[in-house]
This record gives structure tokens, sequence and C-alpha cells, in this order.
């Protein structure tokens, strides 16, 4: 694969209700991650000063918890696709495209496994755009962007915490190029990294993070984030690592590298 053929948006299928046509007018925006996601809300667990266990039990505990899925009646409104969507231990059901998880790099000798499957788990695309900050309209863009499947996999290492993401786009949809467009632009800003990152090793565009300044609450310790987004032809690599301690750029560039290399 090359990350530098851009697959050519096709017309997205229309969708299935009104509400979901409304959605899929609104002009896309970059949807930054983590409101409510496995480890944004860490902090609230045991990363307290003084606890026993430190950051990684505090990491455990969310890593375990399953994503808040959407209403019942929601999901069914904006019409959920079968096909594409998987979770668990179900795999798609295309033969041809069951290797993705196969594709996700393996967790370093010694580290300690949070993603409840050794070899990573699928995420339904009502997990995965339940990690956004406005779900339902995630929802409503990746589906209507070709969103095929996700896998995600995730590990400690003393107070680190480490999760990988695959997301895959069906080709000729141009989901993924827009999806890692999205994703690399609002994170630089001031809220974010705070920084326009450094190139990762083997990739065209392909960006790491390192956050300038890490998330602090009075009585808690800090969380230090870094992030490295990339993509190859069809599928979007999302990385994110989080210590209480500050993380070196070259930590997130070699993983990120190793990640790219298996796609």
């Amino acid at each position: 694969m090359t990350d530098t053929n851009d697959p050519e948006p096709t017309a997205a299928a229309a969708p299935a209700t009104a509400e979901a046509r409304a959605a899929a007018e609104t002009p896309a925006q970059p949807a930054p991650r983590r409101r409510r996601g496995r480890t944004t809300l860490l902090i609230a667990a045991a990363l307290a000063l003084g606890a026993v266990a430190g950051v990684c039990g505090g990491y455990v505990v969310q890593a375990d918890r399953e994503p808040t899925p959407l209403a019942p009646l929601a999901q069914a409104r904006l019409g959920v696709d079968e096909n594409a969507v998987v979770s668990g231990d179900e795999a798609p059901r295309d033969p041809a495209t069951r290797e993705l998880r196969k594709l996700l790099i393996s967790k370093p000798k010694g580290a300690g496994n949070s993603s409840g499957r050794a070899g990573g788990e699928w995420l339904a695309l009502y997990q995965y755009a339940n990690e956004y900050k406005s779900p339902k309209s995630m929802f409503a863009s990746l589906r209507n962007n070709g969103f095929q499947r996700a896998v995600s996999t995730t590990w400690e290492q003393s107070d680190r915490h480490t999760e990988v993401v695959l997301v895959q786009f069906r080709a000729g949809s141009g989901g993924s190029h827009d999806h890692f467009r999205d994703q690399l632009a609002y994170t630089p800003s001031s809220e974010w990294a705070g920084n326009d990152g450094k190139p990762i090793p083997g990739s065209a565009t392909g960006r790491a993070f390192v956050f300038n300044k890490p998330q602090r609450k009075a009585g808690y310790l800090p969380l230090y984030r870094a992030r490295a987004i990339a993509r190859r032809d069809s599928v979007v690599m999302d990385i994110w690592v989080y210590d209480s301690k500050p993380i070196s750029e070259s930590y997130i560039r070699e993983l990120a590298k190793k990640q790219l290399e298996k796609l």
C-alpha cells in the first residue's frame, strides 16, 4: 500500500431516514475523540495522588468498560448496516477482509493486555463513533463515507497505557482520506497537541504528536498524551499513548513506524 494513493471519493449511499439525511447534509467537521472514551476519564479513577495501584489501575478500569451504546431506537432510526458493524467474537461476513486484526501490532514483550483479546477486538460502528465528541453525527458521517470495520488493541506497561486502532473504509469510497484529514486537522490545535507534530518514518503524510501540556486536575496525577495518525490506502491508523510521566517523541514515532510497516 502507498500513503499517497488517495482513493477518489464516490457518492455515498443515501441515508434511509429524514434524520439521517439531515445529518448527512451537515458539513463534516473534524470530530475530536475521547468525549467519553475508555481512557479520557481515567483520571477520575485510581490516578489520585497516593493511590497504591497508581495510574495503571485507572487505565484498566476504563479499558474494560464497554462504551455507552446509543439508545436502541436511535440506532434503528440511523439504519444500522448489519454487514458493516461487528463486535466481540463476531467476524466480518466477507472472508476476504477478515485479516484486519492480523495487521495490528503485537503488544511489547512483558506488557499487560487490557483489550479483552490478545490479538485485538472488533469495534462496531456505533462503538467507534461513541468515542467522539458528537457520536450521532460521527456515526452518520462514518456510515456515509464507507466505514467497513475497525479493530483495536490496548496494553499496559507500568503507568503507560497504549491504544492502537485501525479503521478500514470501503475501497473507492474516499472515506479513509476524509477521516485521516479530519483527525489530522484538529490535533495540532492548542486544545490538543499544541504543535504540528513530526513526520512518521515511512509515511508521506502521517504525523506523530507529543502533547505540549499534560491534563491536570487538583489532587490527581498529570496525564501526558501522545498521538500518531497515518493512512495506508483504505486503512487509517490511530494510536494514543497516555502516561503519568512525559512521553518521548522517539517512543510514539517508533511505535507508529512499526504499526505502519504492518499495513
